[in-house]
């Protein structure tokens, strides 16, 4: 779950900082096998255990964090304050858990509450892949992978950098499909190119 980019060696920057991301753990809609996307669900039980080793590696690790940026969606909130409760890992009691919507899932539009296997059968497998994976396509009402790209692009720059800059130490705890077209960004990759599944969750 927790993933790190230093970005002295990282192609994107050559900054000095070092950033932390975290995908949420487990959710009742992963439970249910059902695109959440924008759905504002929790975490299962499971969820929290993997909260909580999440913290418990960023202690062993012995990582202090200047600052901690999450998406606004309960499932990630909740992630974050059993990790940092767990780890107890902020420099200071005064630093604030910083909300930014642009890390907040992929919509998947239509998609969103319906069951996973259900939506395979009607696509068909290719249809159901390009519907998801592709950078030119997008389910209906839902988010095309470019525009998640744009906006993972615009937090990084904005709020994250002048950290790195500094030489500070962040952490981020947000999404798989917005981590997905990030690392893209970070590996200075168009959203065009292939996508690596860091795991089959929506």
């Amino acid at each position: 779950m927790l993933q790190t980019n230093n970005s002295a060696s990282a192609s994107k920057d050559d900054y000095p900082g070092r950033v932390y991301f975290i995908r949420h753990g487990e959710s009742t809609s992963n439970e249910r096998n059902i695109f959440a996307g924008v759905l504002d669900v929790d975490l299962t039980a499971f969820g929290r255990l993997q909260a909580r080793r999440a913290g418990a590696d960023i202690k062993k690790k012995g990582i202090k964090f200047d600052a901690v940026y999450v998406s606004h969606m309960r499932r990630a909130r909740q992630t974050c304050e059993i990790a940092l409760a767990e780890s107890q890992a902020m420099k200071s009691p005064d630093i604030p858990v910083e909300i930014d919507h642009r890390i907040s899932e992929k919509s998947f539009g239509i998609f969103a509450g319906r069951n996973l296997n259900l939506l395979r059968l009607a696509l068909g497998y290719e249809g159901f892949e390009e519907m998801l994976h592709s950078h030119n396509e997008a389910p209906p009402a839902g988010e095309k992978i470019a525009q998640v790209y744009g906006r993972a692009a615009s937090f990084y720059d904005e709020r994250i950098v002048p950290h790195l800059q500094r030489g500070e130490t962040v952490l981020v705890v947000c999404h798989q499909y917005v981590l997905e077209p990030l690392a893209l960004y970070l590996s200075d990759l168009p959203p065009t190119s292939p996508q690596t599944n860091f795991q089959e969750t929506y």
